[in-house]
């Protein structure tokens, strides 16, 4: 049988006469899709290490998965020289790391270049210069690219990859940072080099590369037919507000009327040979850095019958600089079509925005929850109970009662708590506050209770009381009379941050709250019944009018809890985009 460059048969058994070697070592750099390797290059692969011996890849025996990969060996040139490999545009595209040089001067890459990309041309073409240097290098070596290696597991969307990979990777959800989901993940890695000058705008024309190298490991069983290129759709120049989608036009945070700016998306289009359209070629969007080049949310894995694909774009924490975004595609000879965008980010002073959780169910005469906060920065509200003409919940060193008016008419103080304090209010319509000063700790349960019961003159009364679950005291805020009457079928609560505003929502502290043992009296056979998943959905507030465009929120329900978190760069998908989904459901 003859050997081959497929790393997959090799691992399985040792087709090509190799014997394994029985002592397990330690793992060589990751073998990279796509990559050029030259001979003599070493790499692992499923738990064993190769060495690529006269084009073909050699079983050096198995090892340690999650072992340090081996330090970057920069290629030399001829004897006595101190340049690194001698730059070729037909090697490209080139990843962040590698190292080259052009015209006796040495560069290391700071993010995915392109062959468009000449070095020293450019200060913002992603070369970075590292100094001249002396004999210029044999153009036929190739760069050998290290990584480490890492678990993940297949998630649609978000894709938060760094392009040192060309395979999409993502995390799967297992435990709870701030109450919340949290990767399983390796930290994420340093943003890429910065350029030293800010500049305003960047172009954002996308250009394709295709890799003449075939990949040791075989090609996805889905992959495109051979002779497939990918291409942008998009053209336009591309700019975003850090922590928004990229849209139509650069929002405008002084516009509060009419304000112009939509979400959309980033389309891209993949064709054969023939300039005819391809269907159903799985495309794999990439942000170069994870965090600082933003989020991608594609809208499908693969093309449709025109051959496009599109995604949403949510602009990072660069400023700096340009953000690139990446979109490619393996055929089945494991060539890669790969095409890039930039874009130019602007920061703008802003709040996180707020998110609702909702809880359908027939008309109630008693509401019941635990809320559990797990953060409690500044200017936070954690709204427990929400009707209509009423709410209850808890802020940084209080927690509130409040009815609005009916006809005209104020809620009447029917009693209250002697520590609470009731009083008319403003702002957002008119009615009655109650409020009882109490500083809230984290990861603290406080039960809430919502009751309403008929009043004299067909009215109706409300009571709102809070245990505290450190103490164990119940604390009865107090009972209003509202002058109306009204069904309370389902409830809602929500994360707010009602003042801080920082040079980006990104910047904003993370404000996230679980409820649990949501649960209402049914009014008609007056069972007590607990709300579950699919009762509940989340939503999320977006209104350009009123400077709310940012998507860095996130929900989890599962197992009768129902987590919510806003604010830093926690990102879950975002909704009210175009065609999208507006609420969240588990």
């Amino acid at each position: 049988m003859a050997c081959h460059q497929n790393l997959l048969a090799i691992v399985t058994l040792a087709l090509c006469g190799v014997l394994a070697v029985a002592e397990t070592s330690a793992c060589f750099p990751a073998y990279q899709m796509g990559a050029n390797y030259a001979d003599g290059a070493t790499v692992s692969y499923q738990s064993a290490n190769f060495k690529l011996v006269n084009r073909q890849w050699k079983q050096l025996g198995t090892c340690t998965v999650d072992a340090a990969p081996l330090p970057l060996n920069t290629p030399k040139g001829p004897a006595g020289g101190d340049c690194f490999v001698a730059w070729n545009p037909s090697k490209a595209p080139y990843f962040k790391g590698d190292k080259v040089s052009y015209k006796n001067m040495n560069y290391e890459s700071a993010w995915w270049v392109g062959s468009y990309d000449v070095p020293g041309a450019s200060q913002y073409n992603g070369w970075v210069s590292k100094g001249a240097c002396t004999s210029a290098n044999d153009e036929t070596t190739s760069t050998v690219r290290a990584t480490s290696t890492s678990a993940s597991s297949k998630q649609t969307k978000p894709i938060l990859t760094s392009s040192t990979a060309s395979e999409s990777s993502s995390t799967k959800v297992t435990s709870r940072s701030l109450g919340r989901p949290s990767s399983t993940a390796s930290k994420e890695s340093p943003p890429a080099s910065k350029p030293t000058t800010t500049v305003k705008v960047y172009s954002s024309t996308p250009t394709t590369a295709v890799a003449a190298t075939k990949s040791p490991a075989p090609a996805p069983a889905n992959a495109c037919p051979v002779g497939s290129r990918i291409r942008a759709v998009t053209s336009q120049r591309l700019q975003a507000r850090v922590g928004s989608i990229h849209g139509n036009v650069l929002y405008d945070p002084s516009n509060e009327s009419n304000n112009p700016y939509r979400p959309t998306s980033i389309q891209v289009q993949v064709t054969g040979s023939d300039g005819k359209a391809i269907q159903s070629c799985p495309i794999t969007w990439t942000v170069q850095q994870a965090t600082t080049h933003g989020w991608v949310y594609p809208e499908s894995e693969a093309t449709d019958n025109s051959g496009q694909a599109s995604a949403f774009w949510v602009a990072g924490t660069q400023t700096s600089g340009p953000q690139i975004l990446s979109a490619s595609i393996i055929n089945a000879d494991n060539t890669v079509s790969t095409v890039t965008f930039s874009s130019s980010v602007t920061p703008h002073k802003t709040r996180a925005n707020s998110i609702h959780v909702n809880w359908d169910s027939p008309t109630w005469t008693k509401f019941r929850m635990d809320l559990v906060p797990h953060a409690w920065p500044a200017s936070t509200y954690y709204e427990a109970i929400g009707i209509q003409n009423g709410y209850c919940g808890i802020q940084n060193d209080r927690i509130l009662f409040s009815m609005w008016e009916k006809g005209g008419k104020n809620p009447e103080v029917i009693r209250k708590h002697e520590k609470a304090t009731c009083a008319d209010f403003g702002g957002e319509g008119t009615g009655i506050q109650c409020r009882v000063y109490r500083t809230p700790a984290v990861d603290v349960t406080y039960t809430f209770e919502m009751t309403v019961a008929d009043a004299p003159g067909g009215l109706q009364d409300y009571t709102v009381s809070v245990k505290d679950g450190a103490s164990g005291e119940v604390t009865e805020i107090a009972t209003l009379r509202f002058q109306g009457r009204q069904d309370n079928r389902g409830a809602y609560g929500f994360v707010e941050d009602f003042y801080e505003q920082t040079e980006s929502c990104l910047e904003a502290a993370v404000r996230a709250v679980t409820f649990k043992n949501v649960e209402y009296v049914d009014a008609k056979s007056g069972k007590s019944v607990r709300m579950g998943e699919k009762n509940a959905y989340g939503t999320a507030v977006f209104t350009p009018n009123h400077n709310e465009v940012c998507v860095n929120y996130k929900f989890n329900f599962e197992n009768g809890e129902f987590w919510a978190g806003s604010g830093g760069v926690d990102m879950g998908t975002p909704l009210n985009m175009p065609g999208g989904d507006s609420v969240y459901r588990q």
